[in-house]
């Protein structure tokens, strides 16, 4: 499941019901463009999904969850549609 990082209810519904469901590890978080918000959005999201609160990378363009241990992120110099659409390929890739 993909989920952009955001504050709104029902978002942070979705991450509370996802966090109870013991489902944290099928999701991935993508970061959009616009860096005024997201420390605050993932301040939000990390609370909702009972994360530990990391500090975000520069750069950061998604992240994969963990139900154990800090967040998985992929950051990249650009933040263009190739640089998405390969982050989010990383970030869906099995974890080992």
């Amino acid at each position: 499941m993909c989920v952009v990082a955001g504050t709104s209810e029902g978002l942070l519904w979705e991450c509370r019901m996802l966090s109870q469901a013991r489902a944290i590890e099928k999701v991935v978080v993508v970061f959009p463009p616009d860096h005024g918000q997201l420390e605050a959005a993932w301040r939000t999201m990390s609370a909702a999904f009972s994360l530990q609160e990391p500090v975000l990378p520069p750069r950061v363009l998604s992240a994969r969850l963990r139900d154990a241990g800090a967040p998985s992120f992929i950051t990249c110099r650009w933040n263009d549609e190739e640089a998405y659409c390969l982050a989010i390929e990383c970030s869906l890739q099995p974890t080992q």
